[in-house]
């Protein structure tokens, strides 16, 4: 089964980028860290997305259905020609994806159980006493 989530927001720091995934219903909230991709453009996410679009075909979202070793592997969900098609992509690369064309992100529920953080109101308040 998988949850959707969605991109709190993605945070650089240093040569890597953190992903904050977070299920409102659940209040989990599962931070992925990201190497930070080549600073050349098009990137792939945008050639990618180009193809998709050029063909007729639409992004219905991104599932991560494994994560090992702190790497996650994912599915890139498309429609086309009334047939539905996962791609395997770079986790990176689906996350814009789906940022930019506001598709949701699913992530298998035992990745969320395993990784995930429970966001607490404690856990908040506890959080901004200490800055």
């Amino acid at each position: 089964m998988y949850i959707k989530t969605q991109n709190l927001s993605t945070i650089k720091q240093n040569y890597l980028e953190t992903c904050y995934l977070f299920n409102k219903d659940a209040k989990i909230l599962l931070p992925i860290t990201l190497p930070e991709n080549c600073k050349t453009f098009p990137g792939t996410h945008d050639t990618l997305n180009r193809i998709i679009c050029s063909l007729g075909g639409r992004v219905l979202g991104l599932k991560i259905y494994l994560e090992r070793n702190d790497d996650y592997y994912a599915y890139l969900c498309v429609e086309s020609n009334n047939k539905k098609i996962d791609l395997n992509i770079n986790v990176t690369d689906g996350i814009k994806i789906c940022d930019v064309a506001k598709k949701p992100i699913y992530v298998k529920d035992t990745i969320i159980q395993r990784n995930g953080l429970k966001v607490t109101k404690s856990m908040i308040e506890e959080a901004l006493e200490s800055v």
